[in-house]
């Protein structure tokens, strides 16, 4: 099995959007209410990381950071550098004044450990047949969660976080997710970057007996990642703000912008 190229499904301002669902066929994920540092950036997300620090996908467009309606106006920005001959897409942004908190970087997200997605997108229900779901317009904040599936590297994306949609009720990403966070225990460990297939013959945003659609985050677990993005952020006062585990989440996260597609030989 070898990677094909990559094709972008939702380019720039329709980046980073959740679609949230559970098993429902008629009700969408409710709006999130915990996860108070994700904002809005050019129609995408973005996160929160310092005082004035916000992380985004670099296929974002820089811009202002809106957070519950409150803009606060960029001053700067910087994309990650190359890792291994690898572009890495993320985009870091330096705000002209202080948010009311932010998150701390994880340092682990082990295979198989809950993660916890967070954007402004599309949100779906599950359709007719039980195996994939409808989307419908975002805008909202949303969560839903999956689990970590592997960590590996995705040329033109860097060290990523990948996680498989294998039932109804878990969370994916869909078109427009870009930017958003995944959290493990109440850290930020990834930022929403694409949506990959094993199977063009399947459905998207569906699933089978073996799981074949999935989703992708920069892996900010990785050292090269993490040691960028911290000295990014400014040393100023202020106090990290600790993110509560959702007791229980009825949706289905999707907020994706690129397809990674894979064929067999």
């Amino acid at each position: 099995m070898r990677r094909s190229p990559v094709f972008l499904l939702a380019f720039l301002p329709l980046s980073a959007h959740a679609i949230v669902s559970s098993a429902s066929t008629r009700n969408a994920g409710l709006a999130d209410q915990m996860y108070a540092w994700v904002g809005r950036m050019s129609g995408a997300s973005a996160v929160a990381i310092g005082p004035r620090t916000v992380l985004t996908a670099s296929h974002v467009a820089a811009g202002s950071f809106v957070l519950d309606g409150t803009s606060y106006g960029m001053t700067s920005t910087a994309v990650a550098p190359k890792i291994k001959g690898s572009k890495v897409d993320l985009r870091v942004v330096q705000l002209a004044s202080d948010l009311p908190g932010w998150y701390a970087l994880g340092t682990l997200a082990k295979t198989n450990a809950t993660v916890t997605m967070v954007g402004y997108g599309a949100t779906g229900v599950l359709n007719a047949a039980g195996n994939g779901y409808v989307l419908t317009s975002g805008g909202t904040r949303r969560s839903g969660t999956n689990q970590v599936t592997k960590h590996t590297t995705y040329k033109g994306f860097g060290p990523t976080i990948t996680s498989m949609l294998n039932r109804a009720g878990e969370s994916v990403l869909a078109g427009g997710d870009s930017g958003g966070g995944w959290f493990v225990d109440g850290k930020l460990v990834g930022i929403s970057a694409f949506t990959l297939t094993k199977n063009t013959r399947k459905a998207s945003y569906g699933w089978a007996k073996s799981a074949y659609f999935g989703s992708g985050a920069i892996d900010l677990t990785n050292k090269s990642v993490a040691a960028w993005v911290n000295a990014q952020i400014p040393a100023t006062r202020g106090t990290v703000q600790a993110v509560p585990e959702p007791a229980s989440v009825a949706t289905l996260l999707v907020g994706a912008v690129a397809l990674l597609r894979k064929r067999r030989r």
